[in-house]
């Protein structure tokens, strides 16, 4: 995700404004949609190990 923002944004600096604020812009871009990305990331896992974890202690619960 965090590449295809970046190349957009490089796309849309270069029309409207000229090379070098097209390249700050897709790097700072980049390095958001990037920490975006990883905190997405994290809360899915942690929701997703959490519902595993308590999917598994009712199987214990049932099992006993």
């Amino acid at each position: 995700m965090a590449a295809c923002v970046a190349i957009f944004v490089f796309i849309y600096g270069i029309m409207e404004k000229d090379f070098w604020w097209a390249l700050w812009a897709c790097a700072a871009s980049f390095f958001v949609a990037l920490l975006i990305e990883i905190i997405y990331a994290t809360m899915a896992f942690t929701a997703m190990f959490s519902a595993i974890e308590a999917f598994s202690n009712l199987v214990s619960q049932m099992l006993s």
